[in-house]
């Protein structure tokens, strides 16, 4: 059984050896361009916006984005220092953070927050909460096994694939779509 156990968090701290960013400087880019697109969040929201990256990253990439664990709170799955620092905002949506600097994100990694978050920040409060506290969440499974304030694993984070599905299906539906069109002209 120790082995095991010393064999996985061999696995979670390799990963953590080539990882660039903190969650913080992923919240705050993710906080600067939905006030730049005129989709402010708020910091529940956001929260879940970090999860839904960092989960992508685990599937897609095959590594965690930032370093920060991602815990079971009473919000949902979040990142507790992070959530601390949006607190005096309560349930409103930020709108201001133009005196805390983004940290250099390259751009391939812009591109792959942005697609994340643009594929779900119009979504209502309620709807993301319904998506991250679903059944079979990674939130619901971690929080079920060990109760509030346990850390959520990549490799159960990793078990939220279906996320990413329905927009990686329409994405192919519209090229399919898109070439039926070129063939008519």
């Amino acid at each position: 059984m120790s082995e095991i156990v010393s064999t996985f968090y061999k696995l979670e701290l390799a990963d953590l050896e080539n990882i660039k960013y903190t969650a913080k400087d992923i919240a705050l880019y993710i906080l600067h361009e939905c006030i730049d697109k005129q989709h402010p969040i708020s910091n529940w929201v956001l929260q879940y916006m970090l999860t839904l990256v960092q989960t992508k990253s685990l599937i897609q990439r095959h590594e965690p984005l930032f370093e920060d664990d991602i815990y079971v709170m009473d919000i949902g799955p979040g990142v507790p220092n992070v959530y601390r620092l949006f607190l005096l905002w309560g349930g409103q949506k930020i709108t201001y953070v133009k005196d805390l600097p983004i940290q250099n994100i390259t751009p391939s990694d812009i591109q792959f927050i942005n697609d994340v978050i643009c594929s779900y920040w119009e979504k209502l409060p309620w709807e993301m909460y319904d998506i991250m506290l679903g059944e079979d969440t990674a939130y619901n499974i971690t929080k079920e096994k060990f109760g509030e304030n346990a850390i959520i694993s990549y490799d159960t984070l990793k078990l939220q694939d279906k996320l990413f599905e329905v927009k990686e299906d329409r994405e192919e539906h519209l090229d399919q779509s898109v070439k039926k069109l070129i063939r008519k002209e």
